[in-house]
């Protein structure tokens, strides 16, 4: 009988030590996935975020030659796109993107590559070296040729995917980067950006490390697991399933959510955003969306340093969630850039809610290290989706103009 015992015990430890080690394996399964899916995500993150500066391009090429017409001042092309490159590159130095990211433009002088083929024209990374030639030969640190593979893919399909090698923004460190590069036909303009996946791991709390140690443990379990009797071996799978389950939770909640500023994040944004459409496409009825924009937050940044600039964000998406109702939503669409979803908000009622937020963040004071309360203001864009709307990004770049004719005069909005 004791023998038959023992035998028992052995087929339940093992088979404990199987399920154990398929829970691990499933999770860390999981979390590498939920890692892939953050990879995916700045992929398309980047990738909007070019050509919506692409469109912000045109439109400021459009604005600057529409207000010196009206003002019947003498312009040539190459005036034009002085003033474009003065206005594009202040935007670009002032913008604030997630995971370190930057955009920079480099202008293409030889589409058949070479020494000279381009010239750096903006580059908040390494402003110094702006005006310098660029050439298809030079090679990153692993030996590859970033600059003969991105004017490749922009001849081919006038945009590219790639990666490469390069100095990380706020250190020496050379990094693996991925990036989006997009023409801009008109100028000849090659539109960049880039991320370091070392920003990404880091930001979606993924460690290669934890996973090791996952599967460390569940190998010494499985070696001990033929002690185990039948009633534990119950309770620690049950324990350790919930433990995972939770990890699992965790990060699927830092996906959907930005970590900085607890508003949504861009990837959970754009669903929210296309639900919206999808709606107004069934009922006719569009919620109000609004984007804003910090004013000079460049200069908080500057003069009080990041981790104030970081509060700074926390503190006004804090208080617009405070002043709207639950069934809205506020999204952190990049850096210092927020889009608002205003559900069931007839236009009668949008300029008061918007007057109504310029006057919340404009009173509020954030106290700095030095115990010192400091203001700022936001200028905000708002508008509706319109019958010919095809996708969301119609919809913004229509507010976005709202809120480039906002930011002109700071504190205020533009409704279209």
């Amino acid at each position: 009988m004791l023998a038959q015992e023992k035998k028992l015990l052995q087929l339940a430890a093992i088979g404990f030590t199987i399920c154990f080690l398929c829970t691990v394996l499933v999770q860390i399964i999981e979390i590498k996935t939920i890692y892939q899916n953050s990879i995916y995500q700045q992929k398309q993150y980047i990738k909007n975020t070019v050509e919506n500066d692409i469109k912000y391009i045109d439109l400021v090429k459009k604005d600057v030659e529409k207000r010196w017409s009206e003002g019947k001042k003498f312009y040539s092309v190459s005036d034009v796109k002085a003033e474009v490159t003065r206005i594009v590159r202040q935007k670009l130095y002032s913008e604030h993107y997630s995971n370190d990211g930057y955009v920079w433009i480099n202008e293409v002088r030889d589409y058949d590559g070479g020494d000279g083929y381009a010239i750096r024209l903006i580059h908040p990374n390494l402003k110094d070296t702006e005006g310098i030639q660029l050439s298809t030969r030079t090679k990153d640190a692993k030996g590859n040729l970033p600059y003969k593979e991105e004017l490749e893919g922009i001849k081919k399909d006038g945009h590219i995917s790639y990666s490469y090698y390069f100095e990380e923004l706020k250190s020496k460190k050379i990094s693996k980067k991925m990036s989006y590069a997009a023409i801009y036909k008109e100028y000849n303009w090659i539109v960049c950006m880039g991320v370091y996946y070392t920003q990404i791991k880091e930001n979606s709390n993924f460690f290669d490390e934890k996973a090791q140690v996952i599967l460390g443990v569940g190998y010494a379990i499985s070696i001990s697991g033929i002690v185990i009797v039948l009633w534990n071996i119950t309770d620690k799978l049950r324990k350790s399933s919930e433990k995972y389950k939770h990890e699992a939770e965790d990060l699927q909640n830092k996906v959907e959510e930005d970590a900085l500023t607890k508003a949504c994040s861009r990837y959970y944004g754009t669903i929210l955003l296309k639900k919206e459409l999808e709606r107004y496409k069934r009922t006719n009825k569009s919620a109000a969306i609004a984007i804003l924009d910090v004013d000079h937050f460049k200069n908080i940044n500057d003069m009080y340093g990041h981790n104030f600039g970081d509060e700074m964000l926390k503190s006004i998406v804090s208080e617009m969630k405070n002043h709207i109702r639950e069934t809205d939503s506020i999204i952190r669409w990049g850096g210092d850039e927020f889009i608002i979803v205003l559900r069931n908000t007839p236009s009668n009622c949008l300029e008061a809610i918007l007057q109504k937020l310029n006057k919340l963040i404009r009173v509020r004071e954030v106290v700095n290290e030095d115990n010192i309360g400091i203001t700022t203001t936001i200028s905000i864009g708002a508008g509706y989706f319109i019958e010919s709307d095809e996708n969301i990004e119609d919809l913004i770049s229509r507010i976005d103009v709202a809120l480039y004719e906002a930011k002109k005069k700071r504190d205020t909005y533009k409704i279209i």
